[in-house]
């Protein structure tokens, strides 16, 4: 897999990305066994120069010899990454008995998440909080809020 990115001033139609993609490398669409827009923003740096910026990764035979005959500037070999839930996992190897429940330390955004996450595969997991109750903590964000 190659990930190349460049610009463009217009918008590329999802159907026509790969075809826009061999015009761009100047190779033939048939080349290309597959472009897939992985990344896309806006460079607005220049109010008078708006441009999309685009990450694709195309799939091609040979990588190695295709990045050295196209001579492309922004474009890598990546290796594509699989997220895997460790969920599932964690659901083997549970304690039935619950003895060793994990502990979460504080209810933040990172705590809930981990809790939810633990939750999900069966492991019950303990939430520590120091922080003041909800009602009190609200109270103590608008005051900072208000006077910073």
């Amino acid at each position: 897999m190659i990930r190349i990115s460049f610009t463009d001033k217009e918008k590329i139609d999802p159907e026509a990305l790969k075809s826009v993609v061999a015009s761009k490398l100047r190779v033939d669409p048939g080349v290309l066994r597959g472009a897939v827009l992985r990344k896309l923003s806006l460079d607005a740096r220049k109010k008078d120069d708006i441009r999309y910026v685009y990450g694709v990764d195309i799939d091609v035979a040979n990588e190695e010899k295709f990045l050295r005959r196209c001579r492309i500037k922004n474009a890598s070999i990546v290796k594509p990454v699989v997220y895997e839930d460790p969920g599932a996992k964690l659901a083997e190897t549970r304690d039935d008995n619950h003895r060793n429940r994990p502990v979460i330390v504080g209810f933040g955004p990172a705590g809930m998440i981990c809790a939810y996450k633990l939750a999900c595969a069966g492991l019950r997991p303990i939430v520590l909080e120091r922080g003041s109750d909800v009602d009190t903590r609200t109270v103590d964000v608008e005051e900072f809020f208000k006077t910073g």
